[in-house]
């Protein structure tokens, strides 16, 4: 599981010390159940999600309501065939998309398989975040754990630092990669490889490294959702669950 939050940052919210020690298993973990909890009583993916999704359509309709949040569509089909993209508009017109629109005068039939990247996000086109840094291991197989970069420490192009952490979510190509462990004395980090759907690659050296950015507010709340759960033997208070409204999602029947 992914998280909205990293661990650097929840030390930094504890006002722990920077550098690891012997607990951070135990704060990584409650990241893990924060992200798992947020998203599972939003009804929605936060964290994208290379899927393909197949849906049924009630009646023959130029638009349908989607289950699940859309970032982007790799592929369209229904009963009738392959569905061109340029013949559906996503709705709303910025943001992820609730439902879909044929544009070109033709309607939905019957089962809908949509390949895409699946998730909410506040502000799609600031989805992935430029690492300033690049693959530095020569070349980072497909089947590889361990990735060599330029700095942990480092900055990326919003200021953040440090640019990697346990429980950042790296793109690289068309892969996802997620950070296990990092080790700021070797720059080297330990990840989870083709995590969310995607396929482990081959990456050459030089290749461009992106960070995945949680919406602002979901990381804070993470942050404090995780903080209590460190904190405290009881559940979240229900302020902080309340905090969350804004973030639920309709169900689709």
């Amino acid at each position: 599981m992914l998280c909205l939050a990293g661990l650097a940052d929840l030390r930094r919210h504890l006002d722990l010390p920077p550098a690891p020690d012997s607990d951070d298993p135990r704060l990584f973990a409650a990241l893990q159940i924060a992200s798992h909890a947020i998203e599972t009583y939003c009804a929605r993916h936060f964290v994208p999600k290379l899927e393909i999704f197949v849906q049924g359509a009630p009646r023959a309709a130029p638009e349908i309501t989607l289950q699940n949040d859309l970032l982007q569509a790799i592929s369209i089909a229904d009963a009738n065939g392959i569905i061109a993209l340029e013949a559906v508009e996503m709705l709303p017109p910025s943001g992820s998309a609730s439902a879909l629109r044929r544009n070109d005068g033709g309607v939905f039939a019957g089962e809908l398989t949509l390949e895409g990247w699946w998730g909410w996000h506040d502000s799609p086109e600031q989805l992935w975040v430029n690492a300033n840094d690049t693959v530095r291991s020569d070349p980072l197989s497909f089947d590889a754990t361990v990735l060599e970069v330029l700095s942990i420490e480092g900055e990326d192009v919003l200021g953040r630092a440090p640019r990697f952490q346990p429980g950042s979510l790296l793109r690289i190509g068309d892969e996802l990669l997620g950070v296990i462990k990092t080790d700021p004395i070797t720059n080297l980090l330990t990840l989870e490889r083709g995590a969310n759907g995607t396929t482990s690659a081959t990456h050459l050296r030089g290749a461009q490294i992106r960070v995945y950015r949680t919406p602002l507010a979901l990381h804070d709340l993470a942050l404090r959702y995780a903080a209590w759960l460190v904190q405290h033997p009881d559940p979240p208070p229900d302020s902080l669950i309340a905090a969350l409204s804004p973030f639920r999602r309709f169900q689709v029947k």
